[in-house]
């Protein structure tokens, strides 16, 4: 039987040499490093013969060790083989590519946090020794090449889907989680053999150690990756990695988690939700949108949401008076984009903890004014909560014509460079899952202080 196709891709210095070694030491599969770099545009099945893929060249790759390339073909010819395949980190650039030309072939991309990232970078620009990495690839280059990677990615999904996809969480996986190593074979459709398992076992024996050590980057390179990242897309790429593991659908309950009724009818227009389900709460009317945001809002510790002010911009059934310590409603009306601006100017400094802005920002024409205004209004340490429509469906923010006399028309449609929009800002990005229906939902939270970013982040 002709063996599949494997390819292992990922952001440079993202783990993708980690998980070649551990499948190589599966008898299984050939796994070779780097074969194609120079021409992974362009490879084909062809360039898998044995007599070709065996014999690498100059024009291929820089990784041309004879005894490697011999060691591989005694495997071969040990037999039998379920998968060849090659680790090209940039492999991401081209996915597309890949599955036209190898039908029914797998991929694997590797996600890894950003931080650890930029920080290999940092070390091995700051290499003198190091030919192959020049030294302006520090952490810089790391976030713009990640963000590509997830962009790339996300490129990929919406067209082509996840059946022959697997997403790696780094972090996860090399911590030695069983059930993301029985799920990638799973995938592979190979039995998970008791050596393999040994062979997991001590490849993340020494992650402890690894985990904690410390990174090359200053608390300025901190911020600077914080600042530039995509959290729209790393929190769909790990999405994407969770549903990876644990592929069933999304546990639904029956009762709505604002008001606890337990009758759902049809949203407005007769719509159902994206999983099928009916969208709106009979009793509250709230939609699937509006319980992410009530659940975002309940994973904040409740001893600090307690004690918060907090103003809405517009009236939400996600956002109640009973959550907080104060609750005003503000209701703009994006009939009148005069009076929003003056509105939003005249809000008090200093005055709120936090400001809910849901389905609002794409309908304010100056959006860039709107939020500097709310932040304006913060508190130390304060924050906004901002949702839009489908900020994943697009990549790129698209600008609107504006159509006078038509109130609350939008001004554009956010993409998923929400996060980029808003200049020295921290943005941290949630993909909630409404708990009635399952329908996943984007909440976004914008802060200017470190400590809270942190504190969103962890929720």
């Amino acid at each position: 039987m002709n063996p599949g196709f494997l390819f292992i891709a990922g952001c440079e210095r993202s783990g993708t040499t980690a998980m070649e070694r551990l499948l190589n030491g599966d008898d299984r599969i050939i796994v070779t490093h780097e074969r194609f770099k120079f021409i992974r545009r362009e490879v084909t099945p062809a360039h898998f013969a044995l007599d070709r893929f065996f014999n690498p060249i100059p024009e291929e790759t820089n990784d041309l060790n004879p005894e490697v390339y011999e060691q591989l073909r005694q495997r071969w010819d040990s037999g039998p083989i379920a998968y060849l395949g090659d680790k090209v980190p940039l492999y991401y650039q081209v996915m597309p590519h890949l599955a036209e030309a190898f039908p029914g072939c797998r991929i694997i991309y590797i996600l890894r946090d950003l931080n650890p990232v930029a920080s290999s970078y940092n070390v091995r620009a700051s290499n003198p020794d190091d030919a192959n990495w020049p030294e302006h690839r520090d952490y810089r280059d790391a976030v713009a090449n990640w963000n590509e990677s997830l962009k790339r990615l996300w490129n990929f999904v919406e067209r082509f889907g996840t059946e022959h996809l697997f997403v790696v969480k780094y972090e996860r996986f090399f911590a030695g989680d069983a059930a993301c190593l029985e799920a990638l074979y799973r995938f592979l459709e190979l039995p998970l053999t008791a050596e393999v398992r040994r062979r997991f076992r001590a490849a993340t024996a020494d992650w402890p150690e690894r985990s904690g050590r410390a990174l090359q980057l200053s608390d300025g390179m901190k911020d600077y990756l914080a600042k530039k990242k995509n959290g729209t897309l790393e929190a769909a790429a790990l999405s994407l990695a969770e549903q990876c593991v644990a592929p069933q659908a999304a546990e639904t309950v029956r009762n709505c988690g604002i008001c606890g009724g337990s009758e759902f009818e049809e949203g407005p227009g007769g719509r159902h939700s994206a999983t099928g389900l009916p969208a709106r709460c009979a009793h509250c009317g709230s939609l699937e949108r509006d319980r992410v945001v009530y659940a975002a809002w309940g994973a904040i510790p409740e001893a600090r949401r307690r004690a918060m002010s907090v103003l809405s911009l517009n009236r939400h059934p996600g956002l109640r008076e009973d959550q907080f310590a104060n609750f005003q409603v503000l209701p703009l009306d994006p009939g009148d984009q005069a009076a929003i601006q003056q509105i939003l100017a005249e809000l008090p400094a200093n005055s709120f903890d936090a400001i809910g802005c849901n389905y609002l920002l794409q309908r304010i024409e100056n959006d860039r004014a709107a939020v500097q205004a709310m932040l304006r209004a913060l508190k130390p340490g304060g924050f906004i909560q901002v949702t839009v429509p489908n900020p994943v469906k697009v990549l790129a923010t698209k600008e609107l014509a504006a159509k006078p006399g038509q109130p609350g028309s939008r001004y554009r449609v956010y993409g998923a460079d929400f996060g980029e929009r808003f200049d020295d800002v921290y943005t941290v990005c949630a993909l909630e899952h409404d708990p009635v229906t399952g329908t996943p939902e984007m909440v976004y939270f914008l802060t200017e202080s470190d400590e809270t970013r942190k504190m969103l982040g962890g929720l």
